[in-house]
Parts: structure tokens; C-alpha cells; sequence
């Protein structure tokens, strides 16, 4: 069995006026030869400000982490999502904390936003098929589009960076 790990950050600037700049994600890979990993968009929940509440990202909308995971030949794929729930402050050791909940969805093929399923509870099987075209000529590279998406909570806290730890793992045989 090999595997893959995808260890991202997440960095959340607020501010407390209109000052600001956007989350951004940063990830760690190890990569085999039969497979190939790219990172088509990363997960933003734009501009924050203190105090401005609930701010959803769905696995449809446009600021949502994508994934592309090709491999060679067909195989069976175990996701795995781990991810703290809250953000911290970066610099200040106080109780500023944003709250944050995480989720990930996978699709089998050339396009992300369509019949995206859910990685339930954390974890989820898959088996990737090559593709045959109606000429009976097969595809041996097959596709996985992984979706991140989440939400946060912002209450009263202090501006500047939070950050906080998630780490995807893709196992593949």
C-alpha cells in the first residue's frame, strides 16, 4: 500500500477594520511515480473582519480547496481528514480562537463540481476505474477531484493571523 500526505495550513488574516488580506493553504506531499498530485485552487474565505460571525464554503462555490489526484492504472484509494476545530492566534498565546469545521468531498472523474460525495466522518474507501472511450481505447490514468470546504465562526477577537493544522492523507493501492 502506498500513500500520500497532504499537510496543509490554515492561515486566517482578521482585521478590524477594512485592512486585511485573505486565508490562504499551504501543503506538504510525498509522491510515488504512479501517481500525481496538483493543487488547482486553494481554500479561501477572503477578506474576515472581527466580530462579523458565520462564514460558510460550500463544495459548490468557487473559493473552495481543490485537489487533483491522478494515478496510474486503476486502484483503490482510502481519504483520510484530520483537522483541529479551532484557529489560533499566531502571535498572541491569548484566548482568541476562531472556530472552524472542516469538510471534505471527493469525485471520480474530469469534472470537481459534479456528484460530489461527502468523506463521512473523517474517512472514506473509493475504487478508481480506468476510463474506456466508445472507441474501446482505455484511459490508464485515472482522476480523483478532492473539495475542500468548511466554515468559521468570528466573534470579538483580536485582529492579526490565526492558523490552525489539517492534514489529508490518501492512501492507494
Amino acid at each position: 500500500m502506498k500513500f500520500l500526505v497532504f499537510t496543509f495550513s490554515i492561515l486566517l488574516n482578521c482585521a478590524a477594520f477594512n485592512a486585511g488580506s485573505a486565508q490562504f493553504l499551504n501543503f506538504q506531499i510525498e509522491i510515488e511515480p504512479e501517481s500525481e498530485a496538483t493543487v488547482e485552487q486553494h481554500l479561501d474565505f477572503g477578506m474576515i473582519e472581527t466580530n462579523s460571525g458565520h462564514h460558510h464554503i460550500g463544495f459548490d462555490s468557487s473559493r473552495a480547496g481543490v485537489f487533483r489526484i491522478n494515478t496510474y492504472q486503476a486502484s483503490q484509494i482510502l481519504l483520510t481528514l484530520e483537522s483541529s476545530n479551532v484557529l489560533k492566534h499566531a502571535h498572541n498565546a491569548s484566548d482568541n480562537r476562531i472556530n472552524l469545521s472542516l469538510n471534505a468531498f471527493y469525485r471520480d472523474g474530469e469534472n470537481y463540481n459534479e456528484s460530489a460525495q461527502p468523506i463521512r466522518e473523517g474517512i472514506e474507501q473509493i475504487e478508481l476505474s480506468n476510463r474506456e472511450y466508445s472507441s474501446g481505447e482505455q484511459e490508464y490514468w485515472s482522476a480523483l477531484w478532492i473539495i475542500i470546504g468548511g466554515s468559521i465562526d468570528v466573534d470579538d477577537i483580536l485582529p492579526g493571523l490565526y492558523t490552525g493544522k489539517a492534514t489529508l492523507t490518501i492512501y492507494y493501492e
